[in-house]
């Protein structure tokens, strides 16, 4: 992400004063506070205001030496520690207080946010842990968006033909593809319904964030799918809400296609469900939907999105055994070079000649960008 990003989402005012409100709540004086994706430092800065002995803010963007410099001119440096990489693999030195999290995706739990939580739970939050925030419901509401439908919809008004082609075959990947799409509150044609309520101080279970919702429409109806978002639960019963039309927060909404122009008639009613795919492990995996009415129903699911051929399918199964490229067996290399010993030279110069890495200097770029991120940086200490 880049710094206008992260200023950008210092204009998003309410969601920053409920944070800071729910967070001078919760720290208390000693404390100790752990924040994962702490971008320009913001909510570790306030619970070094609550009171907290000590920050450790982890945050694996390069945003984290602004961070660092916004600390050091406004005094946080001896309370706020910024940590580079990420969880796991940076370790915290001292169990945890409260816990500060809020790096959530659109749908809440997506895989790589569940590991994560999973790991963090497991070796430093404790059960009187406090978090910030500390609950989410999930939220279905039926959606009509001319703006939406352009991107699902056919390309002419009867058929999905352009530029004298057909483009038919690549609709049922858009239709069943969960997508960012800034929805307005216009668009929503019923009333928002909760199909999930999970508490955040745990690992959620997956199978807790499916749920169902049904509506009933006095007059006839045309929808093109729903809308789906998360509100959390801040501080003692403050919420900030994704909803379409709200202020704008960090965490966006989906909207879930379909794949014709739904009518509802007068006196008819909505049914719809929504659940991810639960993988081996517990995790979220494929997320899925579902719209009917009368005798009508659309099922939506993720993982007819991805355009992918047999060996894409392979690869991501659980009993493939794997075999790294050639580019790929020269970044192994390379970390294995990365000993604390050797300077970026001496290892560009080692791996010289292999593939991507003909020239010093194209060997050099490729060792700089293999081990971004995942190095330890020592400094020496300056002779005279």
């Amino acid at each position: 992400m880049t710094i206008d990003y992260y200023r950008g989402m210092l204009t998003q005012r309410t969601r920053i004063e409920a944070f800071r409100r729910a967070i001078l709540a919760t720290v208390r004086p000693g404390d100790r506070v752990l924040e994962i994706g702490p971008g320009l430092g913001t909510f570790a800065f306030f619970a070094a205001d609550a009171g907290a002995k000590k920050v450790w803010a982890i945050e694996g963007d390069a945003v984290i030496s602004v961070a660092k410099s916004v600390a050091r001119v406004n005094h946080y440096g001896d309370r706020v520690e910024f940590l580079r990489g990420w969880y796991p693999g940076v370790e915290i030195p001292e169990p945890i207080d409260v816990l500060i999290f809020e790096d959530y995706p659109a749908r809440l739990i997506d895989s790589p946010t569940y590991g994560m939580l999973k790991r963090l739970y497991a070796d430093v939050v404790r059960p009187e842990t406090r978090v910030v925030p500390q609950r989410a419901r999930m939220f279905l509401a039926p959606v009509f968006s001319t703006e939406a439908w352009r991107v699902v919809g056919p390309l002419d008004a009867a058929t999905d033909a352009a530029y004298g082609v057909d483009w038919f075959p690549s609709r049922s990947y858009a239709y069943n593809m969960p997508m960012h799409m800034p929805l307005r509150g216009e668009d929503l044609r019923h009333e928002p319904r909760v199909v999930a309520d999970v508490r955040l101080d745990r690992v959620p279970d997956v199978a807790a964030l499916a749920g169902d919702a049904v509506w009933e429409f006095a007059a006839e109806t045309q929808l093109h799918g729903l809308a789906y978002w998360f509100d959390v639960e801040v501080g003692d019963d403050e919420w900030l809400s994704n909803a379409p039309g709200g202020d704008p927060c960090s965490w966006g909404h989906l909207y879930l296609p379909i794949p014709e122009v739904l009518t509802v008639s007068a006196g008819g009613r909505l049914e719809a469900a929504v659940a991810p795919e639960v993988a081996q492990d517990g995790s979220p995996s494929w997320l899925t939907w579902r719209v009917r009415t009368g005798d009508e129903e659309f099922r939506g699911h993720e993982f007819k999105s991805f355009p992918a051929q047999l060996s894409d399918v392979v690869s991501s199964s659980a009993s493939w055994v794997p075999e790294l490229h050639a580019n790929a067996e020269v970044e192994r290399r390379i970390l294995s070079l990365a000993d604390g010993r050797r300077t970026v030279d001496q290892i560009a110069a080692e791996i010289r000649g292999t593939a991507d890495a003909e020239e010093l200097g194209q060997a050099r770029n490729l060792v700089l960008n293999t081990l971004a991120g995942r190095t330890k940086v020592k400094t020496r200490a300056a002779t005279r």
